[in-house]
């Protein structure tokens, strides 16, 4: 073999390695590429389960804050029973403990529901309103039932003059404050599905672009590659032939 030969020959090989360093490079980048959208679909899946989290915890909220409505007013109905019904002892205690048990559900059910609110970084300032005056009132009944005498029935009415009304103002602000967290609700859940969404849909088309280009440069460098190796080849055989002539 000539030394021109071996030369081109040596050249041949340099190419074929450099061919086949491009197509295994692009190769490479399209596993990495590949990888990392599958975690970023992944990621994206992870951000919508936390805004489901953040959802649902906010939709359990919403819940306690109602169950805490719906104890407040049992809680006054359980104040009433006791005044009207507590005639004899053993009606007395039974009323009588039934408030002091929706009194403290309501003071336990509503402090839990304003803890995670806080959490959430959502207005409390109603509730802490609410509460306060919730423990206010419940002085107010526990001073005044203690002018309650079973054996007076005018003791009924003495003693349902000290609180009467004193329970609208809290009822009221807490129906308003559960009016108001509806809205929030409402607003909070649709601005977590618009943001998970619009990120899910640059995600997409993000790995889609890079999909697509990576496979479109390899594409072209094998293309590249087999032409440029057949036109080499083709090169090296005339020139062998002509050698033998």
């Amino acid at each position: 073999m000539s030394a021109n030969s071996l030369r081109r020959q040596q050249a041949l090989a340099c190419l074929r390695r450099r061919m086949f360093a491009l197509v295994g490079g692009l190769g490479l980048l399209l596993v990495v590429v590949t990888v990392w959208g599958l975690l970023a679909v992944d990621s994206a899946n992870h951000r919508l389960e936390i805004a489901l989290a953040t959802a649902n915890q906010l939709r359990e909220t919403m819940d306690e804050v109602r169950q805490g409505q719906v104890d407040f007013k049992k809680q006054v109905q359980e104040w009433k029973d006791t005044l009207l019904r507590g005639a004899n002892a053993a009606d007395y205690a039974q009323y009588w403990s039934a408030f002091e048990a929706q009194d403290q559900a309501v003071t336990t059910t509503l402090q839990t529901a304003r803890d995670s609110f806080a959490a959430l970084e959502l207005p409390t300032d109603e509730l802490d309103q609410f509460l306060a005056e919730h423990a206010k009132l419940d002085g107010q009944y526990r001073q005044a039932i203690q002018s309650y005498r079973a054996s007076d029935p005018a003791s009924v009415t003495a003693v349902d003059r000290q609180v009467r009304g004193m329970d609208r103002p809290p009822t009221d602000l807490l129906d308003a404050y559960v009016t108001r967290l509806a809205g929030i609700f409402k607003t909070r859940l649709a601005d977590l599905n618009q943001a998970s969404q619009a990120r899910y849909r640059f995600d997409r088309k993000f790995r889609e672009a890079m999909f697509l280009t990576v496979t479109a440069g390899l594409v072209a460098a094998i293309i590249f590659s087999v032409r440029a190796l057949a036109r080499v080849e083709e090169i090296l055989e005339g020139e062998d032939g002509g050698a033998q002539k």
